[in-house]
């Protein structure tokens, strides 16, 4: 979602805490927008999420409608509503980092420079 909105300071921070929670490096790069979805995600229940993360950026009520139907056989009323603060919070917080230009530490770079990522 923070490469979506084109936050930088986001997806630099987002990109190292991913890799150290343990998703691949091409999962990675797929939710950085730089490669496709699938096959990196092969799991309909972590493509629906995505998908409803990404309609949710989105906004359009078609978008939101067709991922709500795809996002509700794998997650309960509850856990959408969950997903949604947290999609419209992350939303809210890259307004936030990229109105106020925040800068990316040095040990992010480093550690995204290493990874062979942009920051």
């Amino acid at each position: 979602m923070s490469a979506l909105a084109g936050c930088r300071y986001c997806t630099s921070t987002h990109t190292v805490v991913a890799l150290d929670s343990g998703l691949t490096r091409e999962q990675v790069r797929s939710l950085r927008g730089e490669l496709p979805v699938s096959p990196a995600f092969d799991d309909p229940a972590d493509l629906a999420v995505i998908g409803w993360s990404d309609a949710v950026h989105a906004g359009g009520e078609l978008e939101l409608a067709t991922s709500r139907k795809l996002l509700a056989p794998h997650h309960e009323d509850g856990a959408v509503v969950e997903l949604t603060v947290c999609a419209t919070a992350t939303l809210m917080l890259n307004r936030y980092a990229t109105s106020l230009a925040l800068p990316t530490s040095p040990q992010t770079l480093s550690r995204l420079a290493s990874e062979g990522l942009a920051g």
